[in-house]
């Protein structure tokens, strides 16, 4: 039971990560709005113009392809400006779309009493690859259709008609209903492999910073900008190695999770980068040197209270800095010079290494 109430509400995926794909979705939504409204927009203004030249229709049905057209030209407005600022408006002005489209394959049925409903059910069987939602939500709105249809359908077709669409609604909306319920497990469960995909590329999965690839996309695409008020801190750990050899991985892993998670906390996950085996760099793009470099005394306090101790070199950009890589050195040869200091003052024998 739980199993189908997971599925049918969060697509059989974790709330959690059902919640992280929700700027996918809405944004997949989003395009697939503005695309559909607009071809439908297209359609109905033609059909204006064709009934308008043709003897056999009725003036009312021009009025009511006109009125369709403005409401989902308006609907096509909506989702160009106002989803940008307001997202979650993206799934009702969707149901308000497909109601449309609905409303409009219903007048289609009402037109012939002796033909079978035809263009609802079509649009029925499409509805699941228009757009993507909780397939509980898809669900209760297939069944409003069928409802909505046999009742129109009892209301304007010949009764042996009417039977014979009644009977053919019901495999029809068991089949649309597991269509909906693959296509969003599949859909969603795409989303959140996507995310994944690009959470292991950008993320250093031990320590939970962005890793070394993404410090360096993140230099490069800002190696051009003015320097000015930004920060960077260089960090490094010290006695990684000597833990490794004395106490095991698993407690240098852990050393290096408790260094990662004060940064972290402190500046945040998205500025905060491992980019060697004991070494972690934070860019900010703004901050304040002196502010930075008391948080970050503040930082090494904590962690000394756990016996674990780390060299840290703070440089903050000006007017006169040269560029972000020339910054990111600066930082580095003063953690360089800390780290001499600490196992020069710890009587430690270490071989000096500098980056030129």
């Amino acid at each position: 039971m739980e199993k189908i109430k997971n599925l049918l509400i969060y697509a059989g995926l974790d709330p959690e990560t059902f919640d992280s794909v929700r700027t996918e979705w809405i944004g997949y939504n989003k395009r697939n709005l503005m695309i559909y409204s607009a071809i439908a927009t297209c359609v109905f203004v033609i059909m204006v113009f064709v009934n308008i030249f043709s003897k056999k229709v009725e003036p009312s049905y021009n009025y009511y392809y006109a009125l369709l057209a403005i409401l989902t030209a308006i609907i096509f407005l909506c989702a160009k400006v106002v989803l940008d600022r307001t997202p979650g408006l993206t799934l009702p002005l969707f149901y308000m779309f497909m109601c449309v489209m609905y409303g409009f394959a219903m007048r289609i049925t009402m037109l012939h009493d002796d033909v079978n409903t035809v263009v609802a059910v079509a649009l029925l069987l499409v509805a699941p690859f228009l757009f993507i939602d909780r397939p509980i939500r898809q669900i209760i709105l297939t069944l409003a259709v069928l409802i909505a249809m046999n009742v129109v359908s009892h209301i304007s077709k010949k009764p042996d008609i009417a039977v014979i669409d009644m009977w053919n609604s019901i495999p029809i909306g068991v089949a649309t209903m597991a269509i909906e319920i693959v296509q969003m497990r599949d859909k969603f469960q795409g989303f959140a492999n996507k995310g994944r995909i690009i959470y292991l590329s950008e993320t250093d999965v031990l320590t939970g910073t962005k890793n070394r690839n993404t410090y360096e996309d993140r230099i490069l695409r800002e190696s051009e900008k003015s320097v000015e008020g930004m920060v960077i801190v260089y960090a490094d750990v010290n006695g990684l190695h000597e833990m490794n050899n004395t106490k095991g991985h698993a407690a240098g892993d852990e050393m290096l999770k408790t260094v990662a998670s004060a940064l972290i906390d402190s500046f945040g996950s998205d500025n905060t980068y491992r980019i060697g085996g004991d070494e972690f760099v934070v860019v900010l793009s703004s901050g304040s040197l002196e502010k930075t470099r008391r948080e970050m005394d503040r930082i090494t306090g904590k962690l000394e209270e756990k016996e674990y101790h780390i060299s840290v070199g703070v440089a903050a950009g000006s007017k006169e800095s040269s560029d972000l890589p020339g910054l990111v050195k600066t930082a580095e040869h003063e953690m360089y010079d800390r780290k001499e200091e600490y196992y020069r003052t710890n009587n430690i024998s270490r071989r000096r290494v500098r980056t030129s």
